[in-house]
Protein backbone atom coordinates (compact mmCIF):
# COMPACT_ATOMS: atom_id res chain seq x y z
CA UNK A 1 0.00 0.00 0.00
CA UNK A 2 1.29 3.49 -0.82
CA UNK A 3 1.56 6.44 1.55
CA UNK A 4 -1.02 8.29 -0.53
CA UNK A 5 -3.49 5.40 -0.16
CA UNK A 6 -2.92 5.22 3.61
CA UNK A 7 -3.48 8.97 4.05
CA UNK A 8 -6.55 8.87 1.79
CA UNK A 9 -8.02 6.07 3.91
CA UNK A 10 -7.30 8.06 7.06
CA UNK A 11 -9.02 11.12 5.60
CA UNK A 12 -12.05 8.89 4.91
CA UNK A 13 -11.88 7.78 8.58
CA UNK A 14 -11.03 4.21 7.58
CA UNK A 15 -8.44 2.73 9.93
CA UNK A 16 -6.62 -0.55 10.39
CA UNK A 17 -5.28 -1.38 13.86
CA UNK A 18 -1.60 -1.58 12.81
CA UNK A 19 0.50 0.34 10.27
CA UNK A 20 4.12 -0.73 9.85
CA UNK A 21 6.05 1.84 7.78
CA UNK A 22 9.51 0.64 6.80
CA UNK A 23 12.22 1.24 4.25
CA UNK A 24 14.78 3.69 2.96
CA UNK A 25 12.41 6.53 1.96
CA UNK A 26 12.30 8.50 5.21
CA UNK A 27 10.39 11.41 3.67
CA UNK A 28 7.30 9.30 2.94
CA UNK A 29 7.42 7.54 6.30
CA UNK A 30 7.67 10.90 8.09
CA UNK A 31 4.79 12.25 5.98
CA UNK A 32 2.49 9.43 7.10
CA UNK A 33 3.57 9.66 10.75
CA UNK A 34 3.11 13.44 10.75
CA UNK A 35 -0.39 13.07 9.33
CA UNK A 36 -1.27 10.44 11.95
CA UNK A 37 0.07 12.67 14.72
CA UNK A 38 -1.80 15.82 13.69
CA UNK A 39 -4.89 14.79 11.72
CA UNK A 40 -6.38 11.45 12.83
CA UNK A 41 -7.59 12.87 16.14
CA UNK A 42 -9.20 16.24 16.70
CA UNK A 43 -7.33 18.78 18.79
CA UNK A 44 -9.52 18.10 21.83
CA UNK A 45 -9.03 14.32 21.56
CA UNK A 46 -5.24 14.53 21.22
CA UNK A 47 -4.44 15.34 24.84
CA UNK A 48 -5.85 12.04 26.15
CA UNK A 49 -5.60 9.77 23.13
CA UNK A 50 -2.24 10.37 21.46
CA UNK A 51 0.80 8.54 22.80
CA UNK A 52 4.22 8.91 21.20
CA UNK A 53 7.19 6.62 21.85
CA UNK A 54 10.72 6.88 20.49
CA UNK A 55 12.43 3.57 19.78
CA UNK A 56 15.64 4.31 21.65
CA UNK A 57 13.76 5.25 24.84
CA UNK A 58 10.78 2.88 24.54
CA UNK A 59 10.37 -0.63 25.81
CA UNK A 60 7.88 -3.07 24.40
CA UNK A 61 5.73 -3.57 27.55
CA UNK A 62 5.00 0.18 27.71
CA UNK A 63 4.03 0.27 24.03
CA UNK A 64 1.73 -2.74 24.44
CA UNK A 65 0.13 -1.25 27.58
CA UNK A 66 -0.54 2.01 25.74
CA UNK A 67 -2.08 0.10 22.83
CA UNK A 68 -4.32 -1.97 25.12
CA UNK A 69 -5.74 1.13 26.78
CA UNK A 70 -9.19 2.30 25.68
CA UNK A 71 -9.65 5.81 24.30
CA UNK A 72 -11.00 8.54 26.57
CA UNK A 73 -13.88 10.67 25.25
CA UNK A 74 -13.10 9.59 21.68
CA UNK A 75 -13.77 6.82 19.21
CA UNK A 76 -10.11 5.83 18.95
CA UNK A 77 -6.62 6.50 20.20
CA UNK A 78 -3.37 6.78 18.25
CA UNK A 79 -0.08 5.26 19.41
CA UNK A 80 3.01 6.29 17.46
CA UNK A 81 6.28 4.39 17.70
CA UNK A 82 8.89 6.54 15.99
CA UNK A 83 12.36 5.22 15.11
CA UNK A 84 11.34 1.67 15.98
CA UNK A 85 14.50 0.33 14.34
CA UNK A 86 16.33 1.51 17.47
CA UNK A 87 14.02 -0.30 19.88
CA UNK A 88 15.28 -3.44 21.56
CA UNK A 89 13.16 -6.55 21.12
CA UNK A 90 10.69 -4.88 18.76
CA UNK A 91 9.49 -8.38 17.80
CA UNK A 92 7.92 -8.67 21.25
CA UNK A 93 5.12 -6.45 19.94
CA UNK A 94 3.94 -9.66 18.28
CA UNK A 95 1.63 -10.48 21.20
CA UNK A 96 -0.28 -7.23 20.64
CA UNK A 97 -0.29 -7.47 16.83
CA UNK A 98 -1.80 -10.98 17.03
CA UNK A 99 -4.86 -9.55 18.77
CA UNK A 100 -4.95 -5.74 18.35
CA UNK A 101 -7.50 -3.46 19.91
CA UNK A 102 -9.62 -2.00 17.09
CA UNK A 103 -10.05 1.32 18.88
CA UNK A 104 -6.26 1.82 18.72
CA UNK A 105 -4.33 2.89 15.65
CA UNK A 106 -0.69 1.82 16.10
CA UNK A 107 1.67 3.49 13.62
CA UNK A 108 5.25 2.17 13.64
CA UNK A 109 8.04 4.03 11.86
CA UNK A 110 10.85 1.56 11.07
CA UNK A 111 13.31 3.57 8.97
CA UNK A 112 16.39 2.45 7.04
CA UNK A 113 15.65 -1.20 7.71
CA UNK A 114 13.23 -3.90 6.70
CA UNK A 115 11.83 -6.80 8.63
CA UNK A 116 12.90 -10.26 7.56
CA UNK A 117 9.91 -11.33 5.44
CA UNK A 118 10.59 -15.00 6.25
CA UNK A 119 9.96 -14.54 9.98
CA UNK A 120 6.65 -15.00 11.72
CA UNK A 121 6.60 -11.38 12.92
CA UNK A 122 6.70 -9.93 9.38
CA UNK A 123 4.05 -12.37 8.17
CA UNK A 124 1.84 -11.42 11.11
CA UNK A 125 2.10 -7.71 10.30
CA UNK A 126 1.10 -8.39 6.69
CA UNK A 127 -1.86 -10.44 7.89
CA UNK A 128 -3.17 -8.19 10.67
CA UNK A 129 -2.18 -4.70 9.55
CA UNK A 130 -0.80 -2.57 6.77
CA UNK A 131 2.83 -2.94 5.72
CA UNK A 132 4.39 -0.09 3.79
CA UNK A 133 7.63 -1.27 2.19
CA UNK A 134 7.79 0.22 -1.31
CA UNK A 135 7.12 3.86 -0.75
CA UNK A 136 7.83 5.56 -4.03
CA UNK A 137 5.43 4.01 -6.52
CA UNK A 138 5.55 6.97 -8.91
CA UNK A 139 9.16 6.11 -9.75
CA UNK A 140 8.11 2.56 -10.53
CA UNK A 141 5.43 3.85 -12.92
CA UNK A 142 7.97 6.10 -14.65
CA UNK A 143 10.34 3.20 -14.99
CA UNK A 144 7.71 0.96 -16.49
CA UNK A 145 6.70 3.68 -18.96
CA UNK A 146 10.33 4.02 -20.04
CA UNK A 147 10.55 0.27 -20.45
CA UNK A 148 7.42 0.36 -22.60
CA UNK A 149 8.98 2.99 -24.90
CA UNK A 150 12.05 0.79 -25.39
CA UNK A 151 9.86 -2.14 -26.38
CA UNK A 152 7.96 -0.14 -29.04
Amino acid sequence: MSVEKIITDWKKRSFKPVYWLEGEEEYFIDKAVEFAEHHILSESETSFNLTIFYGKDANWPDVINACRRYPMFAERQVVLLKEAQQMREVEKLESYIENPLHSTVLVVSYKEKKLDARKKFAKLIKEKGVLLEKVCQTDQRKGSAADNKKNV
